[in-house]
């Protein structure tokens, strides 16, 4: 069976998909999770000629419709946020532009389609050629997420066509961002293109929330991101197995409320800066790579960049020898995983964040929040470049 967010965005895309087949109306009568507790009292009441049409208008390679159907069995708080998104979205997806409405009964011209070819497929490939063109602008995108982190997308066989043609003409090293952004937002203004984020949602007061549709309302969540406070990070000392230790991360709080916490994943084997926003603020995420943290840090500070990322790989160089010394405690998970980390904080956070935390602590506060802002940005895909999307959430 597919992965769990594989399955969570199948399953919205089936609710969306059956909210256009019945319309407004009906959806608002039947999708109550009040009423209909769980996924089998809901398939009663929807009938089995409405699943079996909305079945056919999505399209989720890898996830079956028995596969969707068994994952809404066994998560109520999934079938449940399915449910509210698909509700809010039958009834207000013509605020996001008019021309974008499924409100009337029987499906209209979208399909609805979660890792498919024709749509999230050739987008990532126009995405591959643009972040290819090169540009200096900002820090280049590690992926398609950090350009667009829409989970579905709502489109038309119009889309497709123009998507596709827009793919068999992109030329490489010539076709940019705009080029892409351009195609996207005008499916988006015509009705035939959605991208939508989803975020799981346990109440019934949804949010459709618009992001890249006007750079202002961007520079104005932006301008307000600035440094709160910092934790005192004290450099790590080992202790004996099972005793505690100094934390291995670092956390920013932010006066906006969330924070952004560094840190060196050791199962991972990478260098994370993780943001966790409140609820209200915006979608959190991370920066999965020294190299691109790196990248948007030499904006503020080159000679500290070039600094952070040689001291990184050093280090990163002596945690690896010193990891194959241990791979004899595999057997023993909970030994193996403090040993691990341990060395983790040795090698590699000792050696990055005593210069991280002189920049927060003891530089103006300017250039930090300078910093913040571009990570900020760059995480929750609000940079100039990044394309338009809604968040449901």
């Amino acid at each position: 069976m597919a992965d769990r967010t594989a399955l969570a965005e199948s399953s919205q895309a089936l609710f969306c998909a059956i909210a256009d087949y019945i319309g407004a109306t009906k959806t608002n009568k039947i999708f109550d999770t009040k009423k209909y507790k769980d996924y089998t009292s809901f398939r009663s009441v929807v009938g089995a000629k409405t699943l079996k049409e909305s079945f056919k208008r999505i399209e989720t390679p890898g996830v079956s419709s028995s596969d969707i159907e068994k994952f809404l069995n066994s998560d109520i708080p999934w079938y449940t946020s399915s449910i509210l998104i698909a509700k809010k979205l039958v009834n207000d997806i013509n605020k996001i532009d008019p021309d974008l409405s499924i409100a009337a009964k029987g499906f209209q011209k979208l399909f609805y389609l979660r890792g498919d070819d024709d749509v999230m497929g050739n987008i990532e490939g126009l995405f591959k050629i643009a972040n290819k063109s090169g540009y200096k602008s900002q820090a280049k995108f590690g992926n398609v997420n950090k350009w667009s982190p829409a989970d579905i997308y709502l489109a038309s066989n119009k889309a497709k066509k123009i998507i596709s043609e827009e793919l068999k003409n992109a030329k490489p090293k010539v076709y940019t961002f705009q080029d892409l952004n351009i195609v996207t937002s005008d499916l988006i203004d015509s009705g035939d293109l959605l991208p939508l984020s989803l975020k799981k949602v346990t109440k019934t007061d949804v949010r459709l929330q618009k992001v890249n549709f006007d750079r202002k309302d961007e520079i104005k969540v932006i301008k307000n991101i600035s440094m709160k406070d910092v934790t005192d990070w004290k450099p790590y000392k080992k202790v004996k197995y099972g005793k505690k230790a100094e934390t291995r991360d670092m956390r920013i709080f932010l006066k906006t409320g969330g924070e952004i916490k560094l840190r060196h994943d050791p199962s991972a084997k990478r260098f994370v800066a993780e943001a966790i926003f409140d609820k209200a603020e915006a979608r959190g995420g991370s920066i999965g790579s020294i190299k691109v943290f790196c990248e948007i840090l030499k904006f503020v500070d080159p000679a500290l960049a070039r600094k952070i990322l040689a001291d990184y790989e050093a280090g990163e160089k002596k945690y690896f020898k010193a990891l194959e010394k241990i791979e004899y405690l595999r057997k023993d998970k909970k030994r193996f995983d403090f040993e691990r980390g341990a060395i983790s904080a040795i090698y590699i956070i000792n050696a990055i964040m005593p210069d991280l935390k002189r920049f927060f602590k003891n530089n103006p506060k300017d250039k930090a929040n300078q910093f913040l802002k571009l990570m900020f940005e760059y995480i929750t895909s609000r940079t100039p470049l990044s394309g338009k999307f809604v968040i449901a959430k």
